[in-house]
């Protein structure tokens, strides 16, 4: 096959003249970056997929010698970038292990260029070969490490000398939502862990001091984002371990907030969909209820009326989860439990109607609920 853009767009010209000077029309540009002339060759650019924009993961090197996340590129039949003809995948290691060292240092593209010279320097005085992999510091090209550029913009690092758990954990946070927004959830669900690692030692380093509320939401999010990766994924029992341990460490805070006691509803409702996921009706029962209790507890929204935004978003998050108890009481058969939570909620989603901003995020989220509460109704009178 010859090499081109699988997606038929040309290579991008914007801001290009001809020789008389007319402009030329903005040409569209591939959105896998086939053709770009803008793609940085800096140290992060050069390790970064082209698939999903994020570092690789479990990297490997086409026929066509160009390199991929495996999860990115197996789906396909033609090369992302020349259009070729996949063939073999050839794991690549080396690069994975380049990957690993950029992380560690938190993308501080002048620390990986300092170690990535030292490392060669020691190579040349044993005789060692260089990267097998093809992959140099001279190379240049869509997938080529190009250490020789200044870098443009290095987030999270701030040139951090002494790469401690906390600065680690914060760009393994960016490297992990960067890959679940790319698709790679494989990729998403590894950082998360590595980044829940670094939160985790750095939190002991205080001895013991009671958790802050910082410390146990952060980690809290981490490991229920690494649950949400594993399920979409298929592997259910470490996507519950993880939904486990972040009520885990929601619960480490000695004075839990309201912020604290949403983030435990959440994952206990992301418990029970797992469950409920699994035909595990009474177990998902459970984890509703508790995260139903929950909110009932802290927020006492019925008598506030939905006053202000808080109080909108509050009631909202109630009816949420006693739509969800009474969808699993009603898959359990209990109808008069299921029946209880219907009316309770349709009386929350009337009185707060009149409070929501048309067009807010609210609104969408209130309509959701009354569609489903509609839904679940006839249902139940059926």
């Amino acid at each position: 096959m010859q090499g081109g853009c699988p997606f038929a767009f040309s290579a991008a010209t914007s801001g290009t003249t001809p020789a008389d000077g007319a402009a030329v029309p903005e040409m569209p540009v591939c959105p896998m970056g086939f053709g770009s002339r803008k793609r940085s060759k800096t140290a992060q650019s050069a390790l970064t997929c082209t698939r999903c924009d994020a570092l690789f993961f479990d990297p490997v090197k086409t026929e066509c010698q160009h390199y991929f996340c495996r999860a990115c590129i197996q789906p396909c039949t033609d090369c992302l970038i020349c259009g070729a003809d996949i063939g073999t995948l050839t794991p690549e290691p080396k690069l994975e292990e380049l990957v690993d060292l950029f992380m560690e240092l938190c993308g501080d593209a002048p620390a990986f260029e300092a170690a990535l010279a030292a490392r060669t320097a020691a190579e040349s005085k044993t005789g060692t070969p260089g990267e097998e992999s093809g992959i140099s510091a001279s190379e240049t090209g869509e997938n080529g490490i190009t250490m020789q550029e200044q870098p443009d913009v290095q987030r999270g690092s701030t040139h951090v000398s002494d790469k401690d758990d906390e600065a680690r954990a914060n760009y393994l946070l960016e490297c992990a939502l960067r890959s679940m927004a790319g698709g790679n959830m494989a990729a998403a669900a590894a950082r998360f862990g590595r980044c829940r690692a670094a939160l985790e030692r750095s939190a002991s380093a205080a001895g013991d001091a009671p958790w802050s509320e910082d410390a146990s939401c952060r980690l809290g999010d981490i490991c229920g984002s690494q649950g949400i990766c594993e399920q979409r994924l298929g592997n259910f029992d470490a996507a519950e371990a993880c939904f486990k341990n972040s009520i885990t460490f929601l619960k480490k805070c000695p004075a839990p907030s309201a912020q604290v006691a949403h983030a435990l509803a959440v994952s206990h409702n992301k418990l029970g969909d797992l469950h409920f996921l699994r035909s595990d009706l009474v177990q998902a029962r459970c984890n509703y209820r508790d995260a139903l209790d929950i909110r009932q507890r802290t927020f006492d929204v019925p008598s506030k009326g939905g006053e202000n935004d808080a109080d909108v978003t509050a009631v909202l998050s109630l009816i949420t989860s006693m739509l969800k108890v009474a969808d699993v009481e009603e898959a359990l058969d209990s109808h008069e439990a299921a029946s209880q939570c219907l009316t309770r909620a349709g009386d929350m989603l009337a009185s707060v109607s009149g409070c929501i901003a048309p067009g807010s995020p609210e609104e969408a989220k209130h309509q959701t609920l009354l569609d489903f509460w509609l839904k679940s109704m006839a249902a139940l009178e059926a």
